[in-house]
């Protein structure tokens, strides 16, 4: 077994020198100019710690930041938003940042995902549903979702959601989707929900 530190920040107007591990960013608001590009509202990008890469966060620029790292020194990248510890098969690993988002009248059906990860939820409420109950999610919320854990989720209000997932997934689930839905008859339905992959990272 491997074990990786997932840790999920917020950064807002502040320099970040990130160091070791594997680093994915996401613009909530605003945009920062990193060496080689700018990456915008609702862009997220990978970063390699080995290359010590800076941000310049500037007031009013809201930035999430996910860091995988068997380090101990992630909590000098400021107050964390939540951490994991994953227990991993060996084996090589991609690190996945994407957004999933839910028009009105959407549903994610019962189902589980090959990896486990944090969620960032940055439009609207979403009911989140496991084998241990029901809880809302507020704009601005994240929350952890073990591998192999059974959940359903649906947006409320009449209102469209989306959250951005940060995972750790098995190298062969490279540019596919790590969702298997749990009944066949939610299989078959239409599913509404889209999918925006910003990057698959070997780690």
């Amino acid at each position: 077994m491997t074990d990786l530190k997932m840790s999920l920040f917020k950064h807002t107007d502040k320099e970040l020198v990130l160091g070791s591990g594997h680093h994915g960013i996401f613009v909530i608001k605003g945009e920062i100019k990193l060496s080689d590009k700018t990456v915008c509202h609702g862009e997220g990008h990978y970063l390699d710690g080995a290359q010590s890469p800076v941000l310049y966060i500037e007031a009013g620029v809201e930035v999430l930041h996910v860091c995988v790292s068997n380090s101990s020194k992630q909590h000098e990248l400021g107050p964390v938003l939540s951490e994991a510890v994953l227990d991993l098969d060996e084996g090589a690993k991609i690190f996945r940042l994407d957004q999933v988002s839910f028009p009105i009248g959407s549903c994610a059906y019962r189902h589980v995902h090959h990896g486990a990860g944090f969620r960032y939820l940055k439009e609207g409420t979403l009911e989140i549903t496991s084998d241990h109950g029901s809880e809302l999610i507020q704009t601005g919320e994240a929350w952890f979702e073990p591998a192999q854990s059974p959940v359903r989720a649906t947006p409320q209000n009449g209102e469209p959601a989306s959250f951005v997932r940060a995972m750790i997934i098995p190298q062969s689930f490279r540019g596919k989707p790590t969702i298997k839905y749990l009944n066949a008859e939610d299989e078959a339905r239409p599913k509404l929900q889209t999918t925006k992959r910003f990057f698959d990272q070997d780690i």
